[in-house]
């Protein structure tokens, strides 16, 4: 949580609220959320410090999105997809419309049956794809083709794809190569490879983001190396580790015996 509190600081939109599905909240992160509350605090401007809401409990979420709107306030809520849903289907249980909320959503695919959920109560969702080395590499689109199409930011990032085989499964994909050499990036990247693949296409879709030359849209993103959801990601070698080891030593067999599976129920949740 703590880049988007600073990044929507330095835009002069500082957050109204920073919620946190972790207790207790480790205390580095209260530590410094607090000393860089104090600082802004300082410098004239109101950053918040995290307050824990339970994921189990979406529609605490949902009642006080609901009472800022009453106040007459557009919100944008920056959550994993999954968490999005969980508001999204809470506020659609107890009758609370969403209208006037745009849900910033990340770390995971987000689907036509997420957008679904969300859409339903009146709310938007705009994607964003971003990776740690690189930082954001795209934003929804303002006229989507599909649930996550977005605009590459070709301004800072150069793609390319290379077919590549899937371990051992005889799959293959296109998987996305980034390169950004710009002095502002928070790395140099030369075609580095992502664990990523899906679709690259160059169109005018006629959006605000098309209109800043941003032409490029990349859509159906999907992982080949890591499961994400909700902000936890598992690496293929951590998942090779337990099919391979902790299953068979726990419960028996052998690593042939064990699958891992990832599926979106029709709640929209991944799991």
């Amino acid at each position: 949580g703590l880049i988007p509190v600073l990044l929507y600081a330095k835009l002069g939109r500082a957050p109204l609220a920073w919620f946190y599905p972790i207790k207790p909240l480790p205390f580095k992160v209260q530590a410094v959320s607090r000393y860089l509350a104090a600082l802004g605090h300082l410098l004239g401007s109101s950053l918040p410090v995290p307050r824990f809401l339970d994921l189990q409990d979406p529609g605490r979420m949902a009642s006080w999105l609901a009472g800022h709107l009453r106040c007459g306030k557009s919100i944008c809520v920056t959550a994993f997809a999954s968490s999005a849903v969980r508001i999204a289907a809470a506020a659609q249980e107890k009758g609370i419309p969403l209208k006037g909320v745009c849900f910033i959503t990340l770390g995971e695919p987000f689907t036509d049956a997420k957008r679904r959920i969300v859409e339903a109560t009146g709310a938007r969702a705009l994607v964003r794809y971003a990776f740690t080395e690189a930082g954001i590499i795209g934003f929804g689109c303002g006229t989507p083709q599909v649930s996550d199409d977005l605009h590459l930011f070709s301004d800072a990032h150069g793609l390319i794809q290379r077919s590549r085989a899937v371990g051992n499964s005889g799959l293959t994909v296109d998987a996305f190569l980034f390169t950004s050499l710009l002095p502002s990036a928070p790395k140099v990247l030369l075609n580095v490879e992502s664990g990523d693949y899906g679709i690259v296409e160059r169109r005018d879709c006629g959006c605000g983001l098309a209109a800043l030359g941003l032409r490029d849209h990349i859509s159906e993103i999907r992982s080949f190396e890591k499961l994400s959801g909700e902000g936890m990601t598992f690496v293929q070698t951590d998942l090779l580790r337990v099919v391979e080891e902790v299953l068979p030593a726990r419960f028996g067999g052998t690593s042939a015996d064990y699958q891992v599976l990832e599926e979106e129920g029709q709640d929209g949740i991944l799991r």
